[in-house]
């Protein structure tokens, strides 16, 4: 390319950018910002030819989502093009710029998490990457107390979750008045500063996204649907913020751009590996015991998962004998319904919570986990993958689930690492062996592991 070209870049609202530059270098723009979409072959309008199966963030007219200023400018600075900036958006000023660690009453805030409050209100939009059991949630109620906002939006993609962050505000000094809920039935927001609420929910109540000026979403791993992606556009917010433990599959760009399209990229970072060596998170003894399936050379994925995982009598009594082995808060962690059924109806005394189980139903349930002195053995389906915070550590967790996805693999093992009486927490998962799909998963999570610098032993 010609690096004497210049791109000037316009930030025009609160999420596009307009992109001048010549008919030549938006030609390779567009190329650049085209992405094939994981699975769209298999889309009837892709085979029948109405679709080339792509997603182009680059629009006909030169415009780009702000969040994906990070690929643009990696795009311009590999290809030697020089650029210059015009902003025309509005910023939000923020009522406290210097953050004390009692900023929040009844917690300390950590140093870390100085930095990630501090870190949003100099940025006012991206995301907040901190391991599971880091604080996220401590972070969001400094961000908000110290923007002090006429209006914010918090949207959780679960009620339970936004029930979870609710009760948190309300135990660091936020007046429960100024505090509003949106999901289902409910629908106490009026007159109210902070409202909480499903992202279902809140796009049935423009007049209030239209009129907040600061934007958080919690869990911003979800911005890869549709309905993320409209708040993000339409919401008048000033300040947008992500918070995720794990935001990105770092295998899927069409995915991943999806997400920092509406939220921007990683602005602060905190890892497992960094709050274990603070002594904040407990390190996981991790074994993975090995499954020998004779009969499974050959079966295709679906079949082998329900023969060999879900159904799998060997498998499934090694389970048992862990639960009743080990004591304390134990949690199971399977993938299917009626694998989550068969492990309640092997196991005594135990409970099993999935998306059709009513949703303050399973809070409380959660909450009864939460709080046991006693064992207790607890069986989540994926409802469990994100969000739930073990505040009191769990003894034992078993993953059931098999799978291979980085981010499913990180959040399971995220729910088991807060501080517990023991120091560690044991980590049991499976190697299954015979089937090409199953084995291979399986060296996944255990290279996972590892290279999240944990030791797993295969035994």
């Amino acid at each position: 390319m010609d690096n004497r070209a210049t791109v000037r870049i316009k930030f025009i609202d609160q999420f596009w950018m307009q992109i001048e530059t010549t008919s030549y270098i938006n030609t390779f723009l567009k190329k650049y910002f085209t992405v094939f979409k994981t699975g769209a072959q298999f889309a009837k309008k892709y085979r029948e030819g109405g679709w080339d199966g792509t997603i182009q963030f680059y629009t006909q007219a030169g415009k780009l989502p702000i969040g994906l200023l990070k690929e643009l400018l990696h795009f311009l600075d590999t290809n030697t093009l020089s650029y210059s900036f015009e902003n025309n958006r509005n910023t939000l000023k923020p009522h406290y710029s210097e953050i004390p660690e009692n900023f929040l009453p009844n917690i300390k805030l950590r140093g870390y998490q100085i930095e990630a409050i501090q870190t949003c209100l100099t940025e006012g939009f991206g995301i907040v990457k901190i391991a599971t059991g880091g604080g996220k949630t401590v972070v969001i109620c400094g961000v908000l107390k110290a923007y002090q906002p006429k209006r914010a939006i918090i949207v959780a993609g679960q009620i339970n979750l936004v029930m979870q962050l609710y009760d948190r505000m309300i135990s660091y000094g936020f007046p429960a008045d100024e505090i509003g809920l949106i999901w289902g039935g409910e629908q106490n927001y009026k007159g109210k500063r902070y409202i909480f609420s499903t992202i279902q929910s809140i796009m049935n109540f423009p007049e209030l996204y239209k009129t907040a000026d600061v934007l958080i979403i919690d869990e911003c791993k979800h911005q890869q649907a549709n309905t993320y992606s409209e708040l993000s556009k339409k919401t008048s917010a000033l300040v947008k913020l992500g918070f995720d433990a794990t935001p990105f599959t770092y295998e899927d760009k069409g995915i991943d751009w999806t997400i920092k399209k509406s939220i921007g990229d990683v602005i602060y970072e905190k890892t497992t590996r960094e709050l274990i060596d603070m002594g904040l998170l407990v390190r996981p003894i991790i074994g993975m015991l090995s499954v020998k399936n004779e009969d499974a050379k050959g079966v295709e994925w679906k079949t082998a998962y329900k023969e060999f995982v879900v159904n799998n009598n060997i498998r499934n009594e090694m389970i048992r004998k862990i639960a009743e082995k080990e004591d304390g808060r134990i949690l199971i962690l399977v993938s299917h319904i009626d694998h989550g059924r068969e492990l309640q109806h092997l196991i005594p005394n135990t409970t099993f919570l999935w998306g059709e189980v009513d949703s303050i139903e399973r809070y409380k349930e959660i909450q009864n986990f939460i709080n046991s002195h006693e064992k207790y053995v607890l069986i989540g389906s994926t409802i469990f993958d994100e969000g739930i915070d073990f505040e009191k550590g769990i003894d034992a967790i078993i993953i059931a689930s098999a799978g291979k996805g980085f981010r499913k693999v990180i959040q399971r093992l995220g729910r088991a690492l807060r501080p517990n009486q023991k120091g560690y927490v044991s980590v049991y998962d499976f190697y299954d062996e015979g089937n090409k799909y199953l084995t291979k998963h399986s060296e996944i999570r255990k290279n996972i592991y590892k290279n999240e610098g944990h030791k797993v032993s295969v035994v």
